[in-house]
């Protein structure tokens, strides 16, 4: 699949820590698609989601989307795929369940990708702050630094 996405007709962005890429999102141009309605998929590492990192990547897809003159984009995911339903919801798109995946499409222009990328600081702050809370909850308690039946608090 990874070699497919090098391919000619596919714009792919990412999101780098350094030289590593730790989330991709991807435009397949509507010539590779049976309805010639591009499709659009995401990849974000287990650590990133919720953190801002797929917002701000669908923000920027939708961006190159309007400068491309798309109307529509495809987006399909796995049923138990939580994290990508709540990415799509997040921007208006309809999933439909057909064929053991959810299938939906998004309006390019009933969207404002520039608000995505504007709620990104917040969205990343929200996002380190419950990273953090998860992280250290445990640790603290551990050494009987908070209370077990509190933890800290936001």
């Amino acid at each position: 699949y990874a070699a497919s996405c090098a391919n000619r007709g596919v714009t792919v962005i990412g999101y780098f820590e350094g030289d590593a890429i730790h989330a991709a999102a991807e435009i397949h141009e509507p010539a590779r698609s049976q309805d010639s309605t591009p499709e659009i998929a995401f990849s974000v590492e287990a650590r990133l989601r919720r953190c801002g990192v797929g917002s701000a990547l669908f923000g920027a897809l939708l961006i190159e989307a309007k400068r491309r003159h798309y109307k529509r984009l495809r987006v399909t995911t796995g049923a138990q795929n939580d994290a990508m339903r709540a990415l799509a919801r997040k921007f208006g798109t309809r999933m439909e369940f057909r064929h053991g995946e959810l299938s939906g499409s998004i309006a390019i222009a009933d969207v404002r990708p520039e608000a995505a990328l504007q709620n990104l600081s917040a969205d990343w702050t929200r996002g380190m702050i419950d990273f953090n809370l998860a992280l250290w909850n445990p640790v603290l308690k551990m050494y009987g630094l908070t209370r077990p039946e509190t933890g800290i608090k936001r």
